[in-house]
């Protein structure tokens, strides 16, 4: 069987950025413009840095919790991108300071803005979507979230939404203004690229994941296998593994996921993963949340018990000093990617060349 050979995912590198005449020309003009809130404010200044762009921070919160957003300088007629992920804002030692919620309405609010102040185009960089995995009314009388969300941002004024790794695909339609969705899997295969894993078995935590886990597969160097976890969610937060179908014995397994929350489910997986006879076993989520389970169980203890060797997550949600500390866990970059969809998008050029498809190639 030929070896799989995974294009270069460094195509957005800011070197090759810097050596395109258009994107000189373009930041010349100092026609693009940053806004950031409290949930990644970091994530934001490293793009605002690999494009040489200052970022605006322009929200306050008034005595009672109200938010304010203000922004500094003329936005007349530049394109503006609001970079935040909607997740749990956090203060620089971890603690919890504002929620989901608030983060989703500080998007909202720099958005109005940005277009009362007649930006020309206004661009909701989200590279965690907060409440996407409400997609769709899998039982009576619950809210489609992911809907409801989307449509706040583009009621705010949002021309365009920029995100990565959706939980569900079809939430791009949900809106009917453009919706561009990248992909974390280059990135985090440069950094299992470096492990040098050998007799490598590609784990879907459930059936709905076999697509993804076939991604990763078809983008890695050398032969790899593909393993399904069978699974059934009795309660929300609650899964029971059943069985996993695939050849596990010896091997390296690596399951891949969107995102990581209170870890019951990619720690059971792992377990039942090891229980077959894996050698080892690694971890890809796109999106670390690391909550505290409805029992009071938080996330990183459940790892810390768990046969999960090592677990790879991106930055796109600020991580507390537990997590960014945590010997098992890495981080991995994804500043280049956004800044390169960011000027493709303000250039006018394919955001679709970014994503790698599930065979392996680009769009």
């Amino acid at each position: 069987m030929p070896e799989r050979r995974r294009p270069s995912s460094r195509i957005w590198t800011v070197e090759t950025l810097r050596s395109r005449p258009a994107i000189e020309a373009v930041l010349k003009t100092e026609s693009l413009e940053i806004l950031t809130g409290r949930s990644n404010p970091e994530l934001a200044r490293k793009i605002g840095d690999r494009l040489g762009l200052m970022v605006d921070e322009p929200v306050t919160l008034f005595a009672d919790g109200e938010i304010n957003a203000e922004a500094s300088h003329n936005l007349r007629r530049k394109n503006v991108y609001v970079v935040q992920p909607t997740s749990r804002i956090i203060d620089e030692e971890g603690h919890i300071i504002g929620s989901v919620n608030d983060s989703l309405q500080e998007v909202c609010h720099m958005v109005n803005v940005a277009k009362l102040s007649s930006a020309d185009e206004v661009n909701a960089v989200i590279p965690y979507f907060g409440y996407g995995r409400g997609d769709q009314k899998n039982k009576s009388r619950v809210t489609i979230a992911a809907a409801l969300a989307a449509k706040e941002i583009q009621l705010a004024g949002a021309n365009r939404i920029l995100t990565m790794d959706l939980h569900a695909e079809q939430t791009v339609g949900m809106v009917d203004i453009p919706w561009d969705n990248i992909y974390a899997r280059p990135v985090i295969l440069e950094e299992v690229e470096k492990m040098g894993l050998e007799d490598l078995v590609f784990v879907a935590a459930d059936a709905g994941g076999v697509k993804r886990a076939v991604a990763f597969q078809n983008l890695t160097v050398g032969n790899s296998n593909i393993a399904v976890a069978y699974k059934i969610r009795p309660r929300a937060n609650e899964v029971e593994v059943l069985r996993v179908v695939g050849d596990l014995e010896g091997k390296d397994a690596f399951i891949a996921e969107d995102v990581i929350d209170t870890a019951g489910t990619i720690v059971d997986v792992a377990k039942a993963v090891k229980a077959c006879g894996a050698k080892r076993i690694f971890v890809a989520a796109a999106h670390g949340i690391f909550s505290t389970d409805k029992y009071g169980v938080p996330a990183l203890q459940k790892i810390d018990e768990s046969p999960i060797d090592q677990i790879i997550i991106t930055d796109s949600i600020k991580q507390p000093p537990a997590v960014v500390n945590h010997p098992r866990i890495k981080i991995v970059s994804i500043v280049d990617m956004f800044a390169e969809a960011m000027l493709r998008i303000h250039t006018g050029e394919s955001v679709g060349q970014l994503i790698p498809s599930i065979n392996g190639k680009k769009h």
